[in-house]
């Protein structure tokens, strides 16, 4: 009985530590983010295949839907979106969120510390709260970054920013959400 027993805590705090999956974008949002990392253009040999499907109208908005293939080639994990492998749906476009380290919003209440012992409610890991530690003046000083590395080791700070990917009629490019 205790064997099991101490079986049972050992897992039970075991996952505390580990976390399970990373978050990983849709199939179609990946596609998207694909047209901003690897423009299409002649210069570096990427043709524009696109295929016009239909094109809503209103009294002053034209928005065609159109399939759209990337040709830079297909890598080996990558998955099929809802119209096929490589293509993508254009309909308006759209805003994807790829998350550096763990996600910017992400406060105390959200993650266990290093040490297992359970919550850490003395310091918010994400982004826009981490941020406020490098965002001052001798933040490069050696004192500093001794103080920073000595919290750091101890709870997962997130040192750097998610980046949001905007894909859409005539806007494309990366946008980050500075930290408070």
């Amino acid at each position: 009985m205790k064997k099991i027993l101490s079986m049972a805590i050992f897992l039970a705090t075991g996952s505390l530590c580990c976390p399970g999956q990373e978050n990983v974008n849709s199939p179609s949002a990946t596609e998207f983010d694909r047209y901003e990392r690897i423009p299409v253009s002649y210069f570096n040999g990427l043709p524009s295949i696109e295929i016009p499907i239909y094109t809503a109208e209103t009294k002053d908005l034209h928005l065609p839907i159109s399939l759209s293939y990337h040709a830079s080639g297909i890598k080996v994990n990558q998955y099929p979106t809802a119209v096929g492998l490589g293509w993508s749906l254009n309909a308006g476009g759209g805003i994807t969120r790829i998350v550096n380290g763990i996600p910017d919003e992400t406060c105390s209440q959200d993650i266990i510390d290093r040490s297992g012992t359970g919550f850490s409610g003395d310091a918010d890991p994400g982004y826009w709260f981490s941020s406020r530690y490098m965002d001052k003046d001798g933040w490069a000083s050696e004192e500093s970054l001794k103080n920073y590395a000595g919290i750091a080791n101890l709870i997962d700070y997130d040192t750097e920013p998610d980046e949001f990917v905007i894909n859409a009629y005539g806007l494309c490019g990366s946008i980050y959400r500075p930290g408070c």
